[in-house]
Protein backbone atom coordinates (compact mmCIF):
# COMPACT_ATOMS: atom_id res chain seq x y z
CA UNK A 1 0.00 0.00 0.00
CA UNK A 2 0.90 3.36 -0.65
CA UNK A 3 2.13 5.64 1.96
CA UNK A 4 0.91 9.50 2.42
CA UNK A 5 2.82 11.51 3.95
CA UNK A 6 3.19 15.13 4.19
CA UNK A 7 6.52 16.57 3.42
CA UNK A 8 7.77 17.50 7.36
CA UNK A 9 6.78 13.57 8.18
CA UNK A 10 10.55 12.44 9.03
CA UNK A 11 9.78 9.31 5.88
CA UNK A 12 9.58 11.89 3.15
CA UNK A 13 12.25 14.23 4.76
CA UNK A 14 14.45 11.14 4.43
CA UNK A 15 13.90 10.36 0.93
CA UNK A 16 14.05 13.65 -0.15
CA UNK A 17 17.72 14.11 1.71
CA UNK A 18 18.31 10.95 0.19
CA UNK A 19 17.75 11.97 -3.17
CA UNK A 20 19.48 15.20 -2.83
CA UNK A 21 22.35 13.52 -1.44
CA UNK A 22 22.71 11.00 -4.42
CA UNK A 23 22.04 13.40 -7.20
CA UNK A 24 24.26 16.43 -6.00
CA UNK A 25 27.21 13.68 -5.64
CA UNK A 26 26.71 12.55 -9.53
CA UNK A 27 26.22 16.52 -10.30
CA UNK A 28 22.31 15.82 -11.37
CA UNK A 29 20.25 19.33 -11.22
CA UNK A 30 16.64 18.75 -10.09
CA UNK A 31 13.67 20.80 -8.44
CA UNK A 32 10.88 19.45 -6.64
CA UNK A 33 7.22 20.01 -8.75
CA UNK A 34 3.73 19.30 -8.25
CA UNK A 35 2.13 18.93 -4.89
CA UNK A 36 5.20 17.86 -3.25
CA UNK A 37 6.94 21.33 -4.65
CA UNK A 38 3.74 23.24 -3.34
CA UNK A 39 4.34 21.69 -0.13
CA UNK A 40 7.80 22.71 0.39
CA UNK A 41 7.24 26.36 -0.05
CA UNK A 42 4.33 26.16 2.18
CA UNK A 43 6.36 24.18 4.58
CA UNK A 44 9.35 26.99 4.13
CA UNK A 45 6.83 29.43 4.93
CA UNK A 46 5.78 28.59 8.31
CA UNK A 47 2.61 27.22 7.23
CA UNK A 48 2.19 23.80 8.03
CA UNK A 49 -1.34 23.83 9.10
CA UNK A 50 -1.94 23.65 5.27
CA UNK A 51 0.36 20.75 4.45
CA UNK A 52 -1.81 18.07 2.83
CA UNK A 53 -0.63 14.41 2.72
CA UNK A 54 0.57 13.03 -1.04
CA UNK A 55 2.08 9.49 -1.65
CA UNK A 56 4.33 10.74 -4.57
CA UNK A 57 7.40 13.38 -5.05
CA UNK A 58 7.45 14.70 -8.84
CA UNK A 59 10.95 15.58 -9.82
CA UNK A 60 12.55 17.21 -12.67
CA UNK A 61 15.36 16.24 -12.84
CA UNK A 62 18.12 17.56 -15.59
CA UNK A 63 19.67 14.64 -16.42
CA UNK A 64 18.42 11.21 -18.96
CA UNK A 65 16.94 8.12 -17.61
CA UNK A 66 20.41 6.24 -17.88
CA UNK A 67 22.14 8.66 -15.20
CA UNK A 68 18.95 8.78 -13.30
CA UNK A 69 18.67 5.21 -13.25
CA UNK A 70 22.40 4.70 -11.59
CA UNK A 71 22.42 7.49 -9.18
CA UNK A 72 18.78 5.50 -7.59
CA UNK A 73 21.18 2.36 -7.90
CA UNK A 74 23.92 4.19 -5.92
CA UNK A 75 20.99 5.43 -3.48
CA UNK A 76 20.32 1.97 -2.76
CA UNK A 77 23.51 0.90 -2.28
CA UNK A 78 24.32 3.85 -0.25
CA UNK A 79 20.77 3.71 2.21
CA UNK A 80 19.87 -0.55 2.44
CA UNK A 81 17.34 0.63 4.60
CA UNK A 82 15.32 2.73 1.89
CA UNK A 83 14.17 0.05 -0.25
CA UNK A 84 14.28 0.98 -4.12
CA UNK A 85 12.45 -0.43 -6.57
CA UNK A 86 12.56 1.05 -10.47
CA UNK A 87 10.26 1.24 -13.48
CA UNK A 88 12.54 3.60 -15.98
CA UNK A 89 10.51 3.15 -18.36
CA UNK A 90 7.68 4.73 -16.47
CA UNK A 91 10.09 7.28 -15.02
CA UNK A 92 9.32 6.48 -11.46
CA UNK A 93 10.60 4.54 -8.61
CA UNK A 94 9.21 3.34 -5.36
CA UNK A 95 12.04 5.12 -2.92
CA UNK A 96 11.32 3.99 0.72
CA UNK A 97 7.50 4.63 1.50
CA UNK A 98 7.11 7.36 -1.56
CA UNK A 99 6.82 6.86 -4.94
CA UNK A 100 9.33 9.28 -6.84
CA UNK A 101 8.12 10.02 -10.50
CA UNK A 102 11.01 11.98 -12.71
CA UNK A 103 10.20 14.66 -15.62
CA UNK A 104 13.23 14.65 -17.94
CA UNK A 105 11.29 15.25 -20.85
CA UNK A 106 9.69 19.25 -21.66
CA UNK A 107 6.88 17.24 -23.90
CA UNK A 108 5.34 15.68 -20.79
CA UNK A 109 4.69 18.84 -19.30
CA UNK A 110 1.15 19.53 -21.21
CA UNK A 111 1.52 22.96 -23.13
CA UNK A 112 4.26 24.60 -20.66
CA UNK A 113 7.20 22.95 -22.52
CA UNK A 114 9.20 26.00 -22.64
CA UNK A 115 8.80 26.56 -18.69
CA UNK A 116 9.61 23.56 -17.48
CA UNK A 117 12.22 23.57 -19.89
CA UNK A 118 14.08 25.44 -17.60
CA UNK A 119 12.72 24.52 -14.35
CA UNK A 120 15.51 22.95 -13.04
CA UNK A 121 17.97 26.08 -13.67
CA UNK A 122 15.41 28.57 -12.55
CA UNK A 123 14.62 26.67 -9.45
CA UNK A 124 14.21 28.37 -6.29
CA UNK A 125 15.86 26.75 -3.12
CA UNK A 126 13.45 26.87 0.35
CA UNK A 127 14.59 24.95 3.29
CA UNK A 128 12.41 22.99 5.04
CA UNK A 129 13.64 21.09 8.77
CA UNK A 130 17.28 21.86 8.07
CA UNK A 131 16.90 20.80 4.30
CA UNK A 132 17.54 22.87 1.42
CA UNK A 133 15.22 21.94 -1.45
CA UNK A 134 15.18 23.20 -5.00
CA UNK A 135 11.96 23.79 -6.25
CA UNK A 136 10.18 24.36 -9.28
CA UNK A 137 9.62 28.60 -10.02
CA UNK A 138 5.89 29.29 -7.97
CA UNK A 139 4.30 30.21 -11.42
CA UNK A 140 5.37 27.04 -13.43
CA UNK A 141 3.87 25.12 -10.33
CA UNK A 142 0.87 26.86 -10.49
CA UNK A 143 0.46 26.09 -14.29
CA UNK A 144 1.08 23.10 -13.91
CA UNK A 145 -1.81 22.93 -11.53
CA UNK A 146 -3.94 24.97 -13.67
CA UNK A 147 -3.27 23.53 -17.10
CA UNK A 148 -4.59 19.53 -16.52
CA UNK A 149 -7.40 18.52 -18.14
CA UNK A 150 -9.47 19.70 -15.14
CA UNK A 151 -8.52 21.27 -12.10
CA UNK A 152 -9.19 19.15 -9.21
CA UNK A 153 -10.19 20.04 -5.50
CA UNK A 154 -6.53 19.03 -4.55
CA UNK A 155 -5.30 21.29 -7.12
CA UNK A 156 -7.62 24.00 -5.92
CA UNK A 157 -5.96 23.23 -2.12
CA UNK A 158 -2.54 23.94 -3.64
CA UNK A 159 -3.42 26.44 -5.36
CA UNK A 160 -4.81 28.03 -2.34
CA UNK A 161 -2.05 27.19 -0.23
CA UNK A 162 1.08 28.95 -2.40
CA UNK A 163 -1.08 32.19 -2.77
CA UNK A 164 -1.51 32.19 1.27
CA UNK A 165 2.32 31.45 1.38
CA UNK A 166 2.44 35.32 0.00
CA UNK A 167 5.23 33.83 -2.51
CA UNK A 168 5.72 36.47 -5.15
CA UNK A 169 4.18 35.53 -7.97
CA UNK A 170 4.47 37.16 -11.41
CA UNK A 171 0.89 37.35 -12.56
CA UNK A 172 1.66 38.63 -16.17
CA UNK A 173 4.17 35.11 -16.63
CA UNK A 174 1.02 33.14 -15.07
CA UNK A 175 -1.06 34.10 -17.52
CA UNK A 176 1.05 33.21 -20.87
CA UNK A 177 1.51 30.07 -19.08
CA UNK A 178 -2.40 29.10 -19.11
CA UNK A 179 -3.13 31.02 -22.07
CA UNK A 180 -3.92 27.73 -23.65
CA UNK A 181 -6.92 26.94 -21.40
CA UNK A 182 -9.63 29.27 -21.14
CA UNK A 183 -10.71 30.64 -17.72
CA UNK A 184 -8.17 29.07 -16.02
CA UNK A 185 -5.76 32.54 -15.05
CA UNK A 186 -9.58 33.65 -13.59
CA UNK A 187 -9.97 30.82 -11.20
CA UNK A 188 -6.38 31.54 -10.59
CA UNK A 189 -7.49 35.03 -9.92
CA UNK A 190 -10.80 33.47 -7.93
CA UNK A 191 -8.82 31.73 -5.51
CA UNK A 192 -6.85 34.47 -4.98
CA UNK A 193 -9.35 36.79 -3.84
CA UNK A 194 -11.28 34.39 -1.95
CA UNK A 195 -7.71 33.90 0.18
CA UNK A 196 -7.16 37.58 0.24
CA UNK A 197 -10.90 37.80 2.29
CA UNK A 198 -10.23 34.73 4.54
Amino acid sequence: MRGRFRITDPACLEVLRALSDVFGEDDIGFAVAGGMGVQALIAAAGLDHLLRATGDIDLVVSADDVRIVRALNQLAADRPELTVVQNPAAKNARVGALNVDWINEPSRARGIEQAWAHSVENARVVRVRKLDIPVQEPEVLLAAKLTGQKVRPQDQLDLAAVVSCRVPVDLNRLRELVAARPGRFELFEEIRMRVAEE
